[in-house]
């Protein structure tokens, strides 16, 4: 039948449901998505191979990236509880672990309007974004990137980004991805941190 997920041994088949699930996104088919990344996410078990455990992970990102999108704040800090505990136990990256908690501590100084969670925000970031561009992971170096130059807006410290402005610049010149142009645009360009709904919307779904 279309649209049905093959099963292998007992669980879905994880790769093809985290493809719907980001398709989904995409398409801001927010239910879906979150439907999707849920049913990756429940498959969670230690007794799985290595590999497929870790798409289940992402299956917890994804539905932490809903919720914050969603507004569903403590639930995205529920899953963010989790897959700590998770990353600790597989002794995975955490550079998704690290954006997300930048994500959660920005959308919590636009709430409280508190600096101190931005420093917590760039306490994060700043772990995430080094892993990321050794990774040579697009998305995260885009969104621990823009999360440090929102930050740093806010802050009023914006000549505290010059290194990792430089380094994006290096990293871009390697590779024919508009995502790091993009950033340097952001971060250099745009100071539109005050600009809370559209900041927190970018911040938590990379295009």
């Amino acid at each position: 039948m279309a649209g049905c997920v093959p099963l292998l041994g007992g669980i879905p088949a994880l790769k093809p449901l985290l493809r719907q699930a980001e398709a989904a996104m995409d398409s801001m088919d927010y239910d879906r998505a979150q439907a999707l990344y849920r049913r990756v996410a429940n498959s969670y078990d230690v007794a799985l191979p290595d590999s497929d455990r870790l798409l289940c992970l992402d299956g917890i990102y994804g539905c932490c990236d809903i919720e914050m999108n969603k507004g569903n704040y403590s639930e995205a800090l529920e899953n963010l509880n989790l897959t700590e505990k998770i990353v600790e136990r597989e002794k995975t990256s955490d550079m998704k672990l690290q954006v997300r908690y930048g994500a959660m501590y920005i959308i919590m100084a636009q709430q409280t309007l508190n600096a101190k969670f931005l420093q917590k925000s760039l306490y994060h970031d700043s772990i995430a974004l080094p892993k990321a561009f050794s990774a040579r992971n697009d998305e995260l170096i885009y969104r621990s990137f823009c999360n440090m130059a929102l930050c740093h807006f806010g802050l009023g410290t914006v000549k505290q980004m010059a290194p990792f402005v430089q380094q994006m610049k290096r990293y871009a010149a390697t590779t024919s991805s508009w995502r790091p142009r993009l950033a340097l645009y952001i971060g250099t360009q745009r100071p539109y941190c005050a600009t809370i709904t559209a900041g927190r919307r970018l911040f938590m779904t990379a295009p």
